[in-house]
């Protein structure tokens, strides 16, 4: 909100100097289509200079720091979840206030357009090479918005009449309606500064100034169109979206009218604003950035450091990382999280040296950070090493990960609150003043509960002090380590082939099995969706997928045609108990209702004992259907709907000959009966005159074509049956 409001006022600061250069410098100057570009540029370039920033970089010498300067006391405490009652946020109400102000413009000037479209809908239309005549009867003062024209014939003699359309045109042809609604749009968005109605004030007046320079000119009768610009000045109703012929402030046009050109050795004046837009850039588009100097190698004993603060940039933290990354350690610093004001919350810094262990310093907090040192040391070998530490003792908890075999340990830091050394009692063991108590990754640590001294010395038999605080912790396993998706007899052969291509696609390099046997992840994509009961995805990084070795670091999955589970759901189907084991394989249910899935408490107490793996009740008529049956209905939906396109397709063979006659012949559809009729008594007649040899050699054609279909038939109903019997099989197995 900080820098919009910034940017805003840059904005603001450019529009006045530009309105001031043109007010003092170039009003009363003739140079009307110069002075038309110089305002426009001042709009543009007072939204684009302020985006446009240069950087400067400083480099410093790095300051030296001792590391056994350091003291281990510095150490982070427990963090308590604490509610922070949110203030109002005056800076967004005002800027929501604003913006709804600025809408309230937009839909004013949305509805004048709106206005000018029902002006000009009403009227006569005249259309000419440079413009739209539009005459209407309205007491309207004569207008133009783009290449069209407004006026009212009546009210004006022919001269008048010529004189208006000829100052109209100009506006057409230099698009000053470009400009009128430009002005409107930045009036709208930046109507809380008072120069900006003062600038779109001079842009419409000199949009005028330019039409009647050069219309004066082609009706070279200046006196008459002088009195034109009196006549209309009596009706001022008007839309502010068009070009005016009629305009306040009518002296001073008539008085630019007769003002002698102005000499173009003028034209320096608008050389001034060039040195002013060269000191804002340099003045307020300068960011300086201290950088210190990479100077890693030291021949001497000295130390190079760097602090974190609250306030550090993102772009900062990257130089940092760039900085402190010697050739044999490498710092990254990631999760960096921020509150509404723009400080660091949350950090974390990962010291990677190649070895068995990456030290890692996590900060996690609803308070900004304390300052963090990064620092090198360099002995007198010119040995090298980075090494990092809060300097406060306000943080959350740090942790140092060591990589060991294909476990992960992490080990937490000695913990201080309130200035009060902390005593950690993690799962009944109490953590010493210099131990370090390791803990699985794949674990975390649940509630904390702080127990008092007197609690702290009965509970666990040892001396307590009062000038430390004690908590218990339990560690807790992470949520999941693996994901089964286990199919029901509902579920379609196209949702398992679905799911299983979204899991493959997603876990391209994972291990993949089918039924216990490894195979890749090309072959598991075209397993075939009827042969999936169950797919187990066990996540990376996770104590499961280590047993795998390194082919399993990606993650595992396992896709069974067999459900590995013991679960046997009860069903609850057309109102009969059907347990899930008593289903065939391969059967799916077919139901015009919904479905109920009942817990394993709520299905014992309802059912009994046999819904201890939970119930599943098919609301409606449901239907079983095999294998089997959906390739019959399958080879019988095809049957009927080669049935159904006979007749269809006999209609078109005949619409497409009679079409072809028709378009032949070039008679009509009576005709064309006419001559199929004529065809088919010839063809009977010839079939009469025909031998008997010539009759039997026709029907062994006929003959012929008809036992090539039984053939065909017979060896349909052999892949029929060969098919019957592997669903049998199946359905045994």
């Amino acid at each position: 909100m900080e820098a919009l409001f910034t940017y805003f006022i840059k904005v603001n600061g450019l529009l006045i100097t530009f309105f001031l250069a043109y007010y003092f410098l170039l009003r009363k100057e003739t140079f009307f289509n110069k002075n038309r570009w110089f305002l426009l540029l001042g709009l543009f370039a007072s939204v684009l200079l302020p985006l446009i920033t240069f950087t400067k970089t400083i480099w410093v010498e790095p300051s030296p720091v001792v590391y056994e300067t350091f003291s281990n006391d510095f150490v982070p405490y427990i963090i308590e979840n604490k509610i922070i009652e949110e203030p109002i946020d005056w800076n967004s109400i005002l800027f929501y206030v604003y913006l709804g102000i600025s809408v309230v413009f937009i839909v004013k000037i949305l509805i004048e357009i709106l206005s000018f479209f029902r002006i000009i809908k009403f009227g006569k239309r005249t259309k000419t090479s440079e413009a739209i005549l539009i005459d209407n009867e309205s007491n309207e003062n004569p207008f133009s918005f783009f290449n069209h024209i407004v006026f009212n014939s009546q009210m004006f003699s022919e001269d008048e009449l010529q004189h208006i359309i000829s100052h109209e045109n100009i506006h057409v042809k230099e698009k000053h309606s470009i400009d009128v609604l430009v002005s409107k749009v930045f009036c709208a968005i930046i109507w809380v500064n008072p120069i900006m109605w003062f600038y779109q004030k001079e842009m419409l007046q000199n949009l005028e100034y330019i039409a009647d320079a050069k219309a004066s000119v082609i009706t070279q009768d200046k006196i008459n169109y002088q009195k034109t610009l009196l006549k209309v000045v009596t009706n001022q109703h008007q839309l502010s979206i068009t070009n005016q012929f009629y305009q306040s402030l009518i002296k001073k046009r008539i008085v630019m009218l007769n003002t002698n050109q102005s000499n173009q050795r003028k034209s320096w004046k608008y050389a001034l604003i060039l040195p002013v837009l060269s000191a804002f850039m340099l003045l307020f588009q300068v960011e300086t950035v201290a950088q210190v100097k990479e100077n890693l190698s030291s021949t001497n004993s000295k130390n190079n450091s760097s602090i974190i603060t609250k306030n550090t940039s993102d772009e900062e933290l990257k130089k940092l990382e760039k900085t402190y990354s010697v050739e044999n350690q490498k710092l990254q610093i990631t999760n960096v999280k921020r509150d509404k004001n723009g400080e660091i919350i949350e950090i974390k810094l990962t010291l990677d040296s190649g070895k068995t262990y990456n030290k890692v310093l996590e900060r996690k907090s609803f308070e900004p950070i304390n300052d963090i040192r990064i620092f090198v040391n360099s002995d007198g070998n010119n040995v090298q090493s980075v090494d990092f530490k809060e300097i406060d003792s306000k943080a959350a908890y740090a942790v140092e990960t060591e990589n060991i075999s294909e476990y992960n340990y992490v080990s937490l830091d000695n913990l201080k609150k309130d200035g009060k050394e902390v005593v950690l009692i993690i799962n009944g063991q109490i953590k010493g003043a210099e131990e370090k108590i390791k803990l699985l990754k794949n674990e975390k640590l649940g509630e904390r509960k702080q127990i008092s001294a007197t609690e702290f010395k009965k509970k666990y038999h040892q001396k307590a002090d009062k000038n430390k605080l004690y908590f218990e912790v339990k560690t807790m396993a992470l949520d999941y380590e693996f994901v089964t998706t286990t199919f029901d007899v509902y579920d379609l052969i196209e949702t398992r082939f679905q799911m299983k291509n979204e899991i493959v696609n997603d876990n391209q390099k994972a291990l993949y099995y089918f039924n216990d046997k490894e195979i890749t992840s090309k072959v598991a994509k075209n397993i075939k969706g009827e042969l999936i009961t169950e797919i187990i995805q066990i996540l990376p990084n996770t104590t499961m997928v280590a047993e795998y070795g390194e082919k399993g670091k990606y993650g595992v999955v396992k896709i069974n045609s067999e459900t590995k589970s013991t679960r046997n759901k009860l069903y609850i189907i057309n109102g009969k108990e059907v347990l899930q084991s008593e289903i065939p394989k391969g059967t799916t249910i077919s139901l015009d209702g919904m479905i109920n899935d009942l817990s394993n408490e709520e299905g014992i107490k309802k059912y009994g004992q046999k819904a201890k793996d939970g119930v599943l009740i098919f609301n409606g008529k449901s239907i079983f259907v095999t294998e089997e049956d959906q390739v019959k209905t399958e080879i019988e939906s095809a049957k009927n709907e080669i049935d159904i396109s006979k007749p269809e397709i006999e209609r078109s063979r005949i619409e497409i000959e009679k079409e072809n006659r028709k378009v032949i012949s070039g008679g009509n559809w009576s005709d064309v009966e006419k001559e199929l009729k004529k065809e088919r008594e010839l063809k009977a007649q010839q079939n009469l005159k025909l031998s008997t040899e010539e009759l039997e050699v026709r029907r062994a054609k006929r003959e012929k074509i008809l036992n090539e279909r039984r053939k065909l038939m017979e060896e349909k109903k052999k892949q029929l049956e060969i098919r019957r019997k592997e669903i049998e099989e199946k359905t045994k197995k």
